[in-house]
């Protein structure tokens, strides 16, 4: 399912992209004035488009745009590529301990088979005592069940904005922690806490669409919420084609 969602993302993108101005800007002094051109490549050859004497704020801006843009579309290629090489699907679960006490929370994680538990909270301290930092990968342990906190996954971003802002960090943090997740999920029935119930108030949503992004999944169910694969990608996809 993510691999379809994936090609029909990467054909919307090199359609989104196609609507913007390709090439750079420059400028040629002619006495004590200065000229703007756009530079760019077209049939294999270098070519130029004279813009004017001052340089528009909207042309600048959709420029830079299109970079954005092409970066997500390569990022969105390497993906498939590593689904197409890979043998086996992976599977991510997302949770929120939401108005969830520790009994139910640890039935949840048995029922589906949950080993391993990943605490995407920048800081995992909360008023509840079951879910705070030690107490937590102590009560997991009795449960046999294994646990990391990666607060590099954390969301640090309080205001109205903050599914934009997260995901642009996600989309530039480097591949090495993702592939620290990769290893997990290759060894592990793995499920990504949080704290919020619904996966699209949380910013873990974000995470499982940046690993699906760049290959690391093929499918992703929430414990507490059942949503379709797409609604999640396609919530997703709105934050990351808003521009920056």
């Amino acid at each position: 399912m993510m691999r379809e969602l994936l090609e029909a993302y990467k054909e919307k993108l090199e359609e989104l992209i196609s609507t913007y101005p390709r090439g750079s800007v420059i400028s040629r002094k002619r006495g004590s004035r200065v000229y703007y051109y756009l530079k760019y490549w077209e049939d294999g050859r270098a070519k130029e488009k004279y813009i004017g004497k001052e340089l528009p704020a909207e042309l600048i801006e959709a420029i830079q745009e299109r970079k954005r843009l092409e970066a997500e579309l390569k990022k969105i290629k390497a993906g498939l590529r590593r689904i197409r090489r890979r043998k086996g699907l992976y599977k991510v679960w997302t949770i929120g301990y939401e108005k969830l006490n520790w009994e139910d929370f640890i039935k949840v994680l048995k029922d589906n088979g949950i080993d391993y538990v990943v605490d995407v909270r920048i800081n995992n301290f909360s008023m509840r005592p079951e879910y705070r930092n030690g107490n937590l990968s102590k009560g997991l342990a009795k449960e046999g069940i294994g646990y990391v906190h990666m607060p590099e996954f954390g969301n640090p971003y309080k205001n109205t904005e903050w599914q934009e802002l997260f995901a642009h960090r996600m989309s530039s943090l480097e591949d090495a922690f993702f592939q620290r997740l990769r290893s997990l999920l290759k060894k592990h029935s793995l499920a990504l806490l949080c704290y919020e119930r619904n996966p699209l108030d949380c910013h873990r949503s974000v995470i499982v669409y940046e690993l699906a992004k760049r290959g690391f999944v093929d499918a992703w169910r929430d414990l507490r919420e059942v949503f379709p694969e797409d609604e999640l990608f396609l919530h997703c996809q709105n934050i990351s084609c808003a521009k920056q």
